[in-house]
């Protein structure tokens, strides 16, 4: 019976874990990125956005690690990535 008892909360645990991962992933999918098309810049959300588009992201914006960066506005050419989420920090 404790065997049953701890599987279950263990369970009724995971699943709050995952609901509230599917929360953070609905809010991050739900913000705007800008998209560069034909030289113009269109306005989309992130679960919009598409393989392949080139999107302009400005300084301290986040976004998903899965970005090939093409060009840099620093003179210097050199861009500070911050992987603080991919590390699992806070």
């Amino acid at each position: 019976m404790t065997f049953v008892l701890v599987l279950f909360f263990t369970m009724l645990k995971e699943g709050y874990e995952d609901f509230q991962r599917y929360k953070q992933d609905k809010e991050v999918n739900n913000k705007k990125a800008t998209v560069v098309t034909g030289g113009h810049t269109v306005i989309k959300e992130w679960k919009d956005v598409e393989v392949g588009e080139i999107l302009k992201v400005v300084k301290d914006e986040s976004f998903p690690a899965d970005m090939l960066l093409l060009q840099c506005s620093a003179e210097n050419g050199i861009a500070f990535v911050d992987t603080m989420n991919l590390d699992g920090e806070v």
